[in-house]
């Protein structure tokens, strides 16, 4: 009991992996310090009122649970109003340079901070922004770490689901290393960023090479006070609002049906239905799971603790998109080892039949076609589009050169990212070295792996 400062008799406190882990810290004590004496504060963001009325009304991004998973990406981040933290004290913000990480439910979740935002209520953060670079980023190794997560996982409160703390956080031992490591660390980590920044350009000019054949790039919809529309008009969309009749919108959707073809008409909807009752486990893919760059991941399932919403069979090529709120561009492709993963109904599945996967995919994350498909949307709470509202956006031509230049960005951009994960689990596996061999094995693992 003198061992846990919670005072826990639980089992699960004292496994023997914990245990373990327990006295390769005490035998390597030197590679490590407290929180206190490294200045590093713990935080979070504590009560305050509900704010989902200003999701997307400002500009400052608002970090979720969803956006930490190694490599934060600003550009999926909800966006809110800054002035919000000024009237809201308790909802915190981060500087570049801060370390965050989940609290609750999936609690192994680490995210280096790059750009200026809020945090939820779901999210620990480390002010390790005030730290040179090369501690913060061995320190963000660290976090990423197994051992890491084991040390969280003890931690952590055991009730309906695990749960961390300020208090429990600030009292972990956290890794240090000589200058040597640091330094080699930070330098595998940073190559790691530019390479996101490389898959972020990649991106970036896999949109506009759409947009600009499209002619979305000079389209200049009329933007007027008053308009009207017609009641068979009104009573055929089943729709009310204001906004779906925009002349701007209506000039939009004008200028996408030229050819009449529609999405529907180049990807056919794959229905193939998962049954968890016939079969084992499986990797589930959920909205959370999506990493805002056309990518996504995935978690392993029991079968018998299979979610009600696993609903459909994935297969490489397929794209899917979220019909729940798509002004947040949540589409990705299926990669080749994800053959037979599982999404949930939140989905709609595509299989691209007439174009290359990688424009279709770029076509459905162009903001415009976002706007397009959040109009279609109904509820207020979680609006969602239909499947049949998808399969009927209109898809203009695209030419052959625009289509080879938007696949062969993509593809770049994807292996852009594939080298920033690589390099980051290089730097994870180096502080693991170093803790369970020593620091000459991790600079050699480190060597090898290219990241120095």
């Amino acid at each position: 009991m003198r061992s846990a400062s919670t005072r826990r008799l639980d089992p699960e406190y004292f496994k023997k992996a914990y245990l373990r882990d327990e006295q390769l810290i005490i035998a390597n004590s030197s590679l490590f310090k407290t929180s206190k004496a490294m200045r590093i504060s713990v935080d979070a963001s504590a009560f305050y009122p509900s704010i989902e009325e200003y999701y997307e009304s400002g500009e400052l991004p608002f970090y979720r649970v969803g956006d930490i998973d190694g490599i934060i990406d600003e550009q999926r981040a909800l966006r809110i109003p800054e002035e919000l933290c000024s009237r809201f004290p308790t909802l915190k913000m981060v500087r570049p340079g801060d370390i965050v990480f989940t609290k609750g439910g999936a609690i192994d979740r680490t995210g280096l901070v790059k750009s200026m935002g809020a945090v939820s209520r779901d999210l620990i953060f480390l002010n390790t922004s005030g730290l040179p670079e090369n501690e913060r980023q061995s320190l963000f190794a660290y976090f990423r770490s197994d051992l890491f997560k084991r040390l969280l996982t003890r931690s952590s409160s055991q009730t309906a689901q695990p749960h961390l703390t300020i208090t429990l956080v600030r009292d972990l031992p956290f890794f240090v290393g000589s200058r040597d490591l640091r330094n080699a660390i930070a330098e595998t980590v940073s190559t790691a960023y530019q390479n996101v920044d490389s898959a972020r350009y990649q991106e970036e000019k896999a949109e506009q090479h759409l947009i600009s054949a499209l002619g979305l790039a000079d389209l200049r919809p009329s933007e007027l006070l008053t308009y009207s529309a017609s009641s068979n008009d009104a009573f055929a969309s089943k729709r009310l609002d204001a906004q779906f009749f925009a002349p701007r919108i209506q000039q939009l959707i004008d200028h996408l049906s030229g050819a009449g073809t529609t999405v529907g008409t180049i990807a056919a909807p794959r229905r193939e239905k998962f049954n968890a009752g016939r079969h084992g486990d499986f990797d589930y893919i959920e909205i959370g799971d999506l990493d805002g760059t056309g990518a996504t991941g995935s978690s392993r399932v029991a079968a018998d603790e299979a979610p009600s919403r696993a609903t459909w069979f994935v297969r490489p090529g397929d794209i899917i998109t979220s019909t729940v709120r798509p002004i947040r561009r949540l589409s990705a492709q299926i990669g080749p080892e994800q053959n037979g993963y599982v999404c949930s109904s939140g989905f709609v599945v595509l299989n691209p039949t007439g174009v290359q996967p990688e424009l279709l995919l770029t076509y459905l994350r162009l903001p415009v076609i976002c706007e397009l498909m959040d109009l279609f949307a109904s509820a207020s709470m979680y609006p969602a589009i239909s499947e049949a509202d998808i399969l009927a956006l209109p898809f203009p031509a695209v030419d052959e050169a625009t289509e080879k230049a938007v696949v062969a960005a993509v593809q770049e951009g994807r292996a852009a990212r594939a080298r920033a994960r690589a390099l980051l689990n290089a730097a994870k596996r180096a502080v693991e070295i170093a803790i369970e061999d020593s620091e000459g094995a991790a600079l050699t693992s480190l060597d090898k792996s290219g990241g120095v």
